[in-house]
C-alpha cells in the first residue's frame, strides 16, 4: 500500500488490528462504511460535548441540537439517556478542575509525525479533553468512551499514542504530571480511570503503531486474499461481515456435511459469518421500511413493521380490591393476562380500574408476513426506491 500521502489515525490502525479484510475493504477498495448505532451514538455524544464547551451550550440543548445534526437518533436508543451521559461526562470532567486558573480545550486536532526511530509517518489525531491545570503542573488529557465495557487507561494505545502526538506539537513541554484519563459516561463514576504517562507507557503505543503501519504496507491493496478475516465481537458491527461468509462459500460441501474437520471449521466459520450478516442486513432493511414507511413486498409475503400493542398495568392491590367488590375471580388477572386486565377495565362503569391504570410503550417489531399480499400498484412504488419527504 502506497505511503507518500498516507496520514494515519488510531482508528485506522485499530481496525487493521481487528481484522485486516475490513481494513481492506474500507481503505483499499474504499466501500462505504455506514455507521451503526454504537457509531452514531458516539457521533452525537461527542458533538455535543463540544457544543457544551466550545460554545456554552447546557448538556440538554446540547444533546438535542447535536441530534439534529446527525439527522436523528438510532432506532431504540433515547435522547433523555444522552442527556444522562453528558450531564454525567461534564461534571467528572468539571471534578478535574482544581483552581480558577484551570483551562480546558475541546476537540484538538493535531496531525505530526511519528517515528520510531527508523522512520517517519504522518498521524493524527482528535483530542477530546484537555485539562490545564497550571498551578499544579498538571495536564490530562480526557477521552471519552461511549461503550458498555470500561478498560484501563494504562492499556490504551489510543491514550500512549495521544500523548506522544501532544509531546511532538508542544516540542516536548508539556507538564511534570502529564496524564491520560478515560470516562465512560454510560457507567459509575468509579469505572473511569487514568493513567500517568511516562516513556515506557509512551514508547510502547508508538511501537504498537508501527507494527499495524508495517504491516499494512507490506500488503498488496489489489489482493484481498493477503488480508485475512479475523472473527470476534467486531463482526456484530461490521458492514462488511456479508462479504466475508459470500467469500467462503465455494469452499464449502454442497450438502453441508463436513467430511473432515477442516471442513467443519470452515463450515462453523461459515455460518458465523453469515449469522452477523443477516442481522446487520436485517437491521439495514428495517431502517429503510421505516423510512418507506411501507412494506417491502417479495415473492411470498413481505417484510414489515408491525406496531404492538399498549397494555395495561394495574397494581395487584388494587385488582385484588376491585375483585373483592364486585365479586370477581383475582385469578383471572394475576397470571399476567393482559386481555383479562383490559376486560376488566372496560366492563368497570366506576372507572375505578381505569384510573389506577398506567399502559406500556408499544413496540414495534419488525418481521416477514408470508401472508402478506401486495396490489400491483403498491408493488410499483416499491420498487420506485425511498420517498422524497
Amino acid at each position: 500500500m502506497t505511503t507518500s500521502k498516507q496520514t494515519y489515525s488510531f482508528s485506522r490502525l485499530d481496525l487493521y488490528a481487528k481484522c485486516p479484510r475490513a481494513f481492506f475493504h474500507k481503505y483499499a477498495e474504499g466501500r462505504p462504511t455506514p455507521g451503526g448505532t454504537p457509531a452514531k451514538i458516539g457521533k452525537i455524544f461527542h458533538f455535543a460535548m463540544k457544543l457544551v464547551y466550545g460554545d456554552g451550550y447546557s448538556p440538554s440543548e446540547a444533546v438535542y441540537s447535536s441530534i439534529l445534526e446527525e439527522r436523528g437518533m438510532p432506532e431504540g436508543e433515547f435522547s433523555y439517556k444522552l442527556v444522562q451521559m453528558v450531564e454525567r461526562a461534564y461534571y467528572r470532567v468539571e471534578q478535574l478542575f482544581h483552581n480558577e486558573e484551570s483551562d480546558v480545550m475541546t476537540e484538538q486536532h493535531i496531525v505530526h509525525t511519528i517515528t520510531d526511530g527508523k522512520e517517519e509517518r504522518d498521524f493524527q489525531a482528535y483530542l477530546d479533553i484537555i485539562v490545564d491545570n497550571p498551578g499544579l503542573d498538571q495536564l490530562i488529557l480526557v477521552d471519552f468512551k461511549t461503550t458498555w465495557q470500561p478498560f484501563l487507561a494504562r492499556d490504551s494505545m489510543q491514550l500512549a499514542i495521544y500523548a506522544h502526538l501532544f509531546e511532538q506539537m508542544r516540542s516536548g513541554i508539556t507538564a511534570g504530571d502529564f496524564r491520560g484519563r478515560l470516562i465512560f459516561p454510560r457507567c459509575n463514576r468509579s469505572e473511569d480511570n487514568e493513567v500517568i504517562f511516562v516513556p515506557e507507557n509512551v514508547d510502547r503505543g508508538v511501537k504498537w503503531a508501527f507494527e499495524q503501519i508495517y504491516a499494512i504496507e507490506s500488503r498488496d491493496p489489489s489482493i484481498a486474499a493477503e488480508w485475512e478475516m479475523k472473527s470476534g465481537k467486531h463482526c456484530e458491527y461490521c458492514p462488511f461481515v456479508n462479504l466475508c461468509s459470500s467469500g467462503l462459500l465455494n469452499n464449502l460441501p454442497a450438502c453441508g456435511e463436513p467430511a473432515n474437520m477442516e471442513e467443519a471449521q470452515a463450515i462453523g466459520q461459515y455460518l458465523f459469518f453469515q449469522e452477523q450478516a443477516i442481522k446487520t442486513m436485517k437491521n439495514g432493511l428495517k431502517s429503510f421500511v421505516t423510512r418507506q414507511k411501507a412494506p417491502i413486498y417479495i415473492e411470498g409475503g413481505a417484510w414489515e413493521t408491525v406496531q404492538g400493542t399498549s397494555n395495561p398495568k394495574v397494581p395487584t392491590s388494587i385488582l385484588l380490591q376491585y375483585a373483592r367488590e364486585h365479586g370477581k375471580d383475582p385469578e383471572e388477572v394475576l397470571a399476567g393476562n393482559n386481555d383479562k386486565v383490559a376486560q376488566w377495565i372496560t366492563e368497570d362503569t366506576t372507572g375505578f380500574l381505569s384510573s389506577n391504570a398506567t399502559y406500556t410503550k408499544p413496540r414495534s417489531s419488525f418481521k416477514f408476513n408470508p401472508k402478506a399480499k401486495a396490489s400491483a400498484q403498491a408493488q410499483t412504488e416499491n420498487v420506485g426506491g425511498e420517498t422524497n419527504e
